[in-house]
């Protein structure tokens, strides 16, 4: 199952701004492997839902990011102090350090991006269940490598359709990033691969599965914009670098 397992990784950063991040990320990954293939398997769910939860938290941040506006309005209600913690936090993981937010409450922001009461219901199931391994109470949940496969197949289940929520905001930073970045200014000084890498992959913490739904980009739907001939340059240069990776 760990080969079925790693398909995590997919949902996660492919590039991160700083090693720390990366350091982590791998840390999480190393004490899932390590436990299951020993037969640790309740010390494994923990690992691997961290991993879970780190990308709910890049997913999140996505959201702040590029729903400015709708983010303000969402969180107008708390008060002033877990206000000013996420406008502050500078990178996604501080988003875990909220304290009067906590891991269940984060799952609603995915409201910004269409999901319903029952899908966030869904996500906070998850939380509820690694609960229940999480404290000393005496219990070993998981003893046979099957049931702790069933508990990843869910995991990998909500994280599927918290991805496919994400489907228009990963529109946005996509076009965003073709209209800013395609500027002649910008090819004179930067590779197309460089500002692809840096501006759009590592700047907005893209997954393996963000890149293949940028992919699928409509270019036509810029075809009238003054500079169409660089946009669509740089989309080629885009499929270029991943569609052979990706395939």
């Amino acid at each position: 199952m760990i080969d079925d397992a790693q398909a995590i990784l997919d949902y996660l950063p492919s590039e991160y701004k700083t090693a720390q991040e990366q350091e982590y990320i791998s840390f999480l990954w190393d004490s899932f492997q390590s436990n299951y293939e020993t037969g640790k398997y309740q010390f494994a769910y923990i690992a691997y839902h961290m991993l879970f939860m780190c990308f709910a938290y890049y997913s999140v941040w996505k959201l702040k990011t590029h729903r400015v506006d709708d983010f303000e309005k969402a969180i107008i209600h708390l008060d002033n102090d877990t206000c000013k913690e996420l406008n502050d936090a500078a990178w996604p993981l501080a988003l875990a350090e909220i304290e009067r937010i906590g891991e269940s409450r984060m799952f609603r922001f995915f409201k910004l991006a269409g999901c319903g009461n029952s899908e966030i219901g869904e996500f906070t199931s998850v939380v509820r269940s690694r609960n229940a391994v999480a404290h000393a109470n005496g219990n070993i949940f998981y003893k046979t490598s099957e049931a702790l496969d069933e508990q990843l197949k869910k995991i990998i289940v909500s994280m599927e359709k918290m991805q496919a929520s994400l489907d228009c905001v990963l529109e946005d930073i996509f076009r965003k990033f073709l209209l800013e970045r395609s500027a002649e200014e910008f090819h004179e000084t930067f590779e197309d691969s460089v500002q692809i890498t840096e501006f759009l992959i590592r700047e907005n913490y893209l997954s393996s599965k963000d890149i293949e739904r940028c992919l699928q980009f409509d270019i036509s739907s810029l075809s009238s914009h003054p500079d169409f001939p660089l946009i669509e340059t740089m989309f080629d240069s885009f499929k270029s670098l991943y569609q052979p990776i990706l395939a």
